[in-house]
């Protein structure tokens, strides 16, 4: 029986480190911010640094998928991801479309979608698999505990950001991210071309760009 559990506890922990190795990446998405209201970098030069990106990165997973199974980006990868296109993919391509579309609209309406939603969606899975005890209804991995962290830091990442560059009067634009947030987490299973790190931007973005429209 000890052994047992010596072996459960150490799954636990190697899936925790996995977890919190894949959600710190998505830190990255500061970058958007303080490129654009701190260093004052032109909206071309980024949308360039992201097209490289992509091409960057789908190279790296054609190599890791059909040439080394061994390659060290796999220890942040989940077992499903290990023989199919990563998420950070599909994560980067979606930037750079958003990106491309940025003239057309208010584009810190796409900020807050991308930032709030991935903080919010990071915080989830961390303290979901670190301190989750209670099952979220009609899921089988996911926690309230998880639930809550990521549809507050949702709203208070969000909220943080539009008071910093100056959207006090649009802080009720945090509401629908939040709400995003918290509805997807009931989905579980999907594809990774069509998980929560994809669908909670896009949907954030799509319903506030509708009400921005009235």
């Amino acid at each position: 029986m000890r052994k047992a559990s010596d072996l459960n506890r150490k799954a636990h922990t190697d899936s925790l480190r996995v977890e919190l190795e894949r959600k710190s990446s998505h830190l990255v998405v500061l970058i958007f911010p303080v490129s654009l209201h701190c260093l004052h970098l032109k909206l071309g030069l980024i949308q360039l640094v992201l097209l490289i990106s992509v091409i960057t990165i789908l190279f790296i997973e054609l190599y890791r998928i059909r040439i080394n199974k061994n390659f060290f980006i796999n220890r942040f990868t989940r077992d499903k991801e290990k023989t199919e296109i990563a998420v950070y993919l599909y994560n980067t391509t979606i930037w750079f479309l958003i990106f491309l579309s940025a003239n057309y609209y208010d584009f810190a309406i796409a900020e807050l979608a991308i930032l709030s939603t991935h903080l919010g969606d990071g915080a989830a899975a961390i303290i979901g698999k670190s301190v989750g005890k209670y099952r979220l209804i009609l899921t089988k991995h996911k926690t309230w505990e998880g639930f809550f962290a990521g549809v507050i830091v949702t709203l208070f990442t969000g909220g943080i950001f539009l008071l910093t560059i100056g959207y006090m009067d649009k802080l009720w634009w945090v509401i629908i991210p939040g709400c995003v947030v918290g509805i997807l987490d009931f989905f579980e299973g999907l594809p990774t071309w069509a998980g929560d790190n994809i669908l909670n931007p896009l949907v954030s973005l799509a319903i506030l760009l509708t009400l921005e429209s009235f």
